[in-house]
């Protein structure tokens, strides 16, 4: 009976240790070489001083880029017809029964998804040339709607 304690406990201290290691492992590397959580903009030009309300437009469009170029391409379609047979033959759609007000809804997201993206992209490099108060005021409603879908950047 003794010896079941004693070998349960150096059991789970040795679980203990191997997995404080391993934390501590992934740790560095998450710090070292795969940043997760840092956002770099690739739309600021080098490293000097940028104010913080220009940084936060930066960063959360990087953050739409990062989404749309490496995690989920947003495929809406054409028609709603063909968004619906690309994501209707799955067998989550047959099992969990989604219905047509989700697929909806998913596609729209594509789509403002797409158009906030393409905005940044081609718009917004051209609208930085000429700075008025109607351009700040574009800006702000193009962040409003990122801000309107960051729940959906996800995988």
């Amino acid at each position: 009976m003794r010896k079941r304690k004693v070998r349960n406990w150096l059991k789970d201290k040795l679980f203990d240790l191997r997995r404080f290691f391993k934390d501590h492992w992934y740790d560095l590397k998450c710090w070292a070489w795969y940043r997760y959580s840092t956002v770099k903009p690739s739309s600021l030009e080098g490293h000097g001083w940028v104010d913080r309300d220009e940084l936060m437009l930066h960063c959360a469009f990087q953050c739409l880029v990062d989404f749309v170029e490496k995690e989920e391409r947003p495929n809406p379609c054409e028609n709603f017809e063909t968004y619906k047979q690309l994501w209707g033959t799955d067998e989550v759609r047959v099992n969990s029964s989604i219905s047509d007000d989700f697929l909806l809804s998913r596609r729209q997201r594509d789509l403002e998804m797409l158009a906030l993206y393409n905005w940044w992209k081609v718009d917004y490099p051209k609208l930085t040339d000429t700075l008025r108060n109607d351009t700040y005021e574009e800006i702000n409603k193009m962040f409003h709607r990122l801000i309107e879908i960051r729940g959906y950047l996800w995988t």
